[in-house]
């Protein structure tokens, strides 16, 4: 297996991260690719080579943060799990330990869902989806 695969997968995951981190904290309006790119320490084509473009970053970026979210409540829940057995006071104390998490702007979601506003945009959908719970084909979180 050559070095090329994990180079670009850790390229990926860089410019995961740093949209990520960069269009929660500033906005994904705000956040222009030369940004990103900076951040995650890549070439602009190699961006292009993963994310063709902005709209197709943002969606990855929703998947991205959606799994991190559940990572973080999972992790979260079982240690709350081990002071307490009722499971809806750990979800509460896992909610408390993310409002009070640096730079915490609330609801990446519902942030996303705002900014894009356009009904048809892939990452709209996608916040739909995520919002809609267990009825919704793709798997689902803890919280449903």
């Amino acid at each position: 297996m050559s070095g090329k695969p994990a180079a670009r997968s850790g390229a990926r995951q860089r410019l995961l991260e740093a949209a990520d981190r960069l269009f929660y904290q500033d906005g994904i309006r705000t956040v222009g690719i030369d940004r990103v790119i900076a951040a995650a320490g890549v070439a602009k084509m190699t961006l292009y080579t993963h994310f063709p473009s902005k709209d197709d970053l943002i969606l990855a970026v929703l998947h991205y943060r959606e799994e991190r979210i559940l990572e973080f409540f999972q992790s979260a829940m079982q240690r709350h799990a081990g002071r307490t057995k009722d499971k809806l006071r750990a979800f509460f104390a896992a909610l408390k330990d993310w409002f009070e998490s640096p730079g915490f702007r609330g609801c990446a979601f519902q942030n996303a869902a705002v900014e894009l506003a356009d009904p048809s945009h892939a990452g709209t959908r996608f916040v739909r989806e995520h919002k809609r719970g267990p009825q919704s084909s793709r798997p689902r979180s803890l919280f449903w």
